[in-house]
Parts: C-alpha cells; structure tokens; sequence
C-alpha cells in the first residue's frame, strides 16, 4: 500500500513535484510551502505552485520561479515591483541570519 503524498510535495494540480536541485547552492529541494499573511493565514492561491509561482531556497536564500515542468530556475528580483522585492528580501535575510539548513 502506498503512503499518500504530503500536500508540501505536490504542485497546483495535485502531481508530485519533481525532484529537484536549487541551480544556485544545488541543495536538493523536496517540498514548497505556502506563504502566509501577517498573521498566518495561507494567501490563497499558494498552497501548492504552479508553473511561473515564485520560491526562495530555504539554504541558500536564492529567488527562483517554477518552471513549466516544475523544475525552478534563478529570477531576477529586479523585474519585481518595489513592495515585493522588500517582501522578498526580507524572506532572504531572515534565511541568511538563521544560516544554511543543515543537510
């Protein structure tokens, strides 16, 4: 009997998402978690991603976008408007002053 797939690990559709690599720190990336609002909540629409939904990698803090097949690639932040970038940023530096995860 197969164990079902957690939410983290599956895309829009309901697919496992693949296996990964971060194409910056090549740390392997296994789930995506959703984001949140200031208190918590889950934003709607990012539960699981979708092909061109936006992720950080949780050890090296690297900005990356699903690609059509689910893999991610680097995104530039510039092409972002100001009040995301802050957002992003924020997310970056809070990866960075905890440390890399540990493998």
């Amino acid at each position: 009997m197969n164990d079902p797939i957690p939410q983290q690990q599956l895309d829009a559709n309901g697919k496992a998402l693949p296996k990964i690599r971060c194409p910056i720190c090549n740390t392997k990336m296994d789930a995506a978690t959703a984001a949140v609002d200031s208190t918590g909540a889950v934003i709607p629409d990012s539960a699981r991603p979708k092909p061109g939904d936006l992720t950080v990698c949780f050890y090296c803090a690297a900005l990356l976008q699903f690609a059509p097949d689910m893999t991610v690639i680097p995104f530039d932040i510039l092409s972002l408007d100001e009040d995301t970038q802050f957002q992003v940023r924020r997310i970056q530096i809070a990866i960075q002053q905890k440390g890399r995860i540990k493998k």
